[in-house]
């Protein structure tokens, strides 16, 4: 390891203290995405009030990952129900 990984893992250990609970924001920051999304899921797990749905977009849609949460449509296998909005619609 040369100085500059070593004062760039510095850093980013600095950071990660001063963001607690919330060292998702800073792996994302420093575009660390499996340690994100790990850190990210680890507390939604636990329930954690502090992560939303926003949180999740952000991550997703953050530059360099690009994707989209899914569908909140039940599917099954690939065969997709939507809730018709009337009766024409059966």
């Amino acid at each position: 390891m040369n100085s500059v990984e070593i004062s760039a893992e510095c850093r980013l250990e600095r950071q990660l203290s001063a963001a607690k609970p919330r060292e998702d924001q800073v792996y994302v920051a420093n575009r660390v995405w499996f340690d994100a999304l790990t850190h990210l899921a680890t507390l939604r797990l636990a329930n954690s009030p502090q992560v939303t749905d926003k949180d999740w977009r952000n991550l997703l849609q953050g530059k360099g990952v690009n994707l989209e949460l899914p569908s909140q449509e039940l599917s099954v296998g690939h065969v997709i129900f939507n809730k018709p909005s009337s009766l024409g619609e059966l």
